[in-house]
């Protein structure tokens, strides 16, 4: 099965366009759901030195030291509650050990992966006249939800218009403020929801 991972031999692999050449094998621990797994793996090194790489941690997609699912699971309960309650989350649910730190460090770096992710491209409507004035727009409205009450969700649009003021075409987008974060301008209600 590891081989699936780890080159079968000793040749030099190219990534990225890059030659890298054998230098190894290195032992590394491995954070999981179920504990910390040490393994040996195959490292590569550029021709010019410095930085190492693992076929194995690039295709299992290893976050620093952590599985994906370890990485997906620390940073969710984070963004859902502060570093002592995911330790303390961690310790009673999973026996696992992790100081304040390493919890945001980690979440930080799966945060980093999905902003890289996020290059989105909208693919425009062929459109009957030449866009002479993009127009933005922000605004907010309530929503009920059932089991949270009334939210604040945000909604954006990006408008095109034609020489004449005839909108061509809109791009709508929304999304609900996060719990517990000051990043919204409006002040909390009595309940503590923004």
């Amino acid at each position: 099965m590891l081989e699936l991972f780890e080159p079968p031999n000793k040749d030099p692999i190219v990534v990225n366009q890059q030659k890298w050449s054998y230098k190894g094998k290195v032992l590394k621990r491995y954070e999981t759901m179920y504990g910390c797994v040490p393994m040996e793996r195959s490292v590569y090194q550029g021709g010019r030195g410095g930085v190492t790489l693992a076929p194995l941690d690039l295709r299992t997609g290893i976050v620093g030291s952590a599985t994906p699912k370890f990485a997906k699971t620390l940073a969710w309960k984070y963004s859902q509650m502060p570093a002592p309650a995911v330790k303390e989350d961690f310790a009673t649910n999973h026996q696992r050990t992790l100081s304040n730190s390493y919890i945001k460090h980690l979440s930080d770096r799966v945060g980093a992966l999905i902003e890289d992710q996020n290059d989105i491209e909208y693919d425009l409507p062929l459109l009957p006249e030449p866009v002479e004035t993009i127009a933005i727009g922000l605004d907010g409205t309530c929503m009920l939800l059932c089991e949270h009450g009334w939210r604040e969700a945000m909604c954006g649009t990006l408008s095109l218009y034609s020489a004449n003021g005839d909108r061509l075409h809109t791009i709508y987008t929304a999304s609900s403020p996060e719990y517990g974060k000051r990043n919204c301008s409006a002040p909390p209600h009595k309940s503590g929801i923004f």
